[in-house]
């Protein structure tokens, strides 16, 4: 099972924690499953917990369209035992408030 929320972009915990996710682009050819890894990181970008995950195409798709796109890093494989953990800027670009404050609009003032 998964404990990622896929019904709230915003992945802030209240001990201000922050999710990253690494996610296989392709499924298991035998399982048929994405595996993904979810990366807990503190205020001090510190990883503090990483559990990996087998999801169904169903959920994948769910995951990738509720988290914006600095929350995950999309990898071209079916497996991400050769991948290694996030470098400084993919965390750093994670914590970032300008990234993850959702404007949700065009830039157009209305007339």
């Amino acid at each position: 099972m998964h404990d990622f929320d896929t019904n709230n972009s915003c992945s802030l915990s209240k001990d201000g924690n922050k999710n990253f996710y690494q996610v296989c682009h392709f499924a298991d050819p035998d399982t048929g499953k994405y595996h993904v890894r979810k990366f807990v990181i503190n205020s001090d970008y510190i990883i503090k917990k990483v559990k990996n995950y087998t999801i169904n195409k169903k959920l994948f798709k769910k995951l990738l369209e509720t988290k914006k796109d600095h929350e995950y890093k999309i990898y071209s494989t079916y497996d991400l035992s050769n991948v290694n953990y996030p470098d400084p800027s993919d965390i750093l670009l994670r914590k970032s408030e300008l990234l993850g404050t959702n404007y949700d609009y065009s830039g157009f003032a209305p007339f």
